[in-house]
Formats: C-alpha cells, structure tokens, sequence
C-alpha cells in the first residue's frame, strides 16, 4: 500500500504482481510522458530512503525499471528489459547506480559479449599494460586513465579530480602513451578502451561477489 500510494503521488496508476521474491509494479502513466522517468525514480529514492530508515541493515534488494512501452500488449517487453536490467545490476562496480533498462547502454554490450563471447581477450588486448604496470609498481595509472577519457581530453580537469598537480598528470600520461601507444585518443581506439575499462570493472564486481 505504501509503494502504490508513492508511485500513485507521482503520477501512475500502480498494479502490483508478486511471485516468489519478486515483486513486480505494472506503472500506467497518467501524466504526461516527457518527465515519466525521473517521477520514477523520485518514487524508487523514496522507497530507498524510507527503507533506511526502518531498517538500514536491510540492503540486499535490488529495483530495476523496464523498457516505457505505449502499448499493453507489449507490456512484455517491459517486463522481460526489466529482468534483464536487474541481472546487469548486479555486476555494476559499486558506484554505478543505475535505475532503468535505456541507462545501462555499454553495459548491455558488455553483458552481450560477456554470454557469447570472452571479455579476457579483449581487455587483455588493450588493457594488459597498464594492469601490470600498476600491480608491479603499486600505482594507479588505470585509475587516471579513466578519469582522463571521462574528461574528454582534459588536463585540468583530470588534475583537479584525482587530486595531482598539472606536472604530476603530464608524467603519467607520458606513460600512457608508452604502454598504450601515442594514438590511445584517436576516436576508434579511444572508444574500444573506454569499452575495455567498464568491461574490466564489470569482471572485477563479478569476482568480488564470487570470492
């Protein structure tokens, strides 16, 4: 009754289904569509944040929103994205909260390669270099790598976010030139190693759940 009467503050009409441990709410919207996503995810904050407070050891249950479909009869779809999002959630790095189906983007790729394909090889292939350098020289070149891609190129803005002087930052990107190649921010080959890095976290949140 409480998450239908917040999903129903928020503009849906709310028909929840149980089975076993999951619990699905079917979401008709009677708002307008434009802003259907974010009166969601007010919603979902909502439930979290009255969650913690009646029970912050309980932190195990997971939400995921599926696909926004027009139509009834593809309500399926809905509900067959959502079950695919809550799969991938899992395997997201700690800090990649992410709500709905149509946010997962590269990481609906990675999963995809993930089934039918080997991850290794491809993170090896433009990763490797740099995974060793940081384990033998206990560094975290990886770490400003990302940061650096993230900041599209930026020098000042990689320094002020991983907290090093301009000086400090032009010594490890002269290494990674070394250990990646001086055309590591050509489009092509920038893009497979942005690929590359969130399949690496993704394997390493696998092997964390696992050990």
């Amino acid at each position: 009754m409480l998450i239908q009467n917040i999903f129903d503050q928020n503009g849906y009409f709310v028909f929840p289904v149980e089975k076993r441990n999951l619990l699905t709410f079917v979401l008709l919207n009677k708002q307008r569509e434009e802003d259907w996503k974010s009166r969601v995810t007010k919603g979902i904050e909502r439930i979290k944040n009255i969650n913690r407070l009646n029970d912050p050891s309980v932190s195990s249950f997971q939400i995921a929103g599926g696909k926004y479909v027009r139509d009834l009869t593809l309500l399926y779809r809905s509900f067959n994205t959502a079950q695919e999002t809550l799969s991938i959630q899992g395997k997201l790095p700690a800090d990649q909260s992410k709500y709905f189906f149509e946010d997962m983007h590269m990481y609906r790729l990675i999963s995809l390669v993930h089934k039918h394909s080997n991850l290794n090889s491809l993170v090896n292939d433009y990763l490797e270099p740099i995974i060793a350098y940081d384990k033998h020289n206990h560094t975290n070149l990886l770490e400003t790598l990302k940061v650096y891609l993230a900041c599209h190129g930026s020098k000042k803005e990689t320094a002020e976010k991983i907290f090093v002087v301009r000086q400090t930052l032009y010594h490890r990107l002269d290494k990674l030139e070394k250990l990646l190649g001086e055309d590591f921010m050509d489009s092509e080959k920038r893009q497979a190693i942005e690929f590359s890095i969130l399949a690496y976290e993704y394997q390493q949140s696998i092997a964390n759940q696992s050990s």
